[in-house]
């Protein structure tokens, strides 16, 4: 990040990114419209889904992929997460399932 940002690294620290996106969570819906028109127009992508972040994996995440599976089907889609979010237990069912996942190990 310092890199794109042509800074020194500790203007992208960790706990600073965080307090950045804290600031703009007022913001969030109007952002993620954008972020979605702008994914459609450059990709012909038809949807774009972020799961709230501070939230428990235990009680978020399978129905976060169950609700997006319902609203757009099982198209073939990669699911992005960080390393914090899944348990090895959902990352077995969701490779029985044959879902694709990226998952970050910063």
């Amino acid at each position: 990040m310092d890199e794109l940002l042509e800074a020194d690294f500790a203007v992208a620290g960790k706990n600073r990114l965080y307090r950045c996106l804290d600031r703009i969570v007022e913001h969030k819906q109007e952002l993620f419209v954008d972020l979605k028109q702008k994914w459609a127009e450059l990709f012909a992508a038809d949807f774009y889904e972020v799961m709230d972040g501070n939230t428990s994996e235990q009680k978020t995440l399978q129905p976060f992929l169950d609700r997006i599976e319902k609203a757009y089907g099982q198209a073939q889609r990669v699911r992005v997460m960080d390393r914090g979010i899944p348990t090895e237990a959902t990352l077995k069912k969701m490779r029985q399932r044959k879902i694709s996942y990226l998952v970050g190990a910063g």
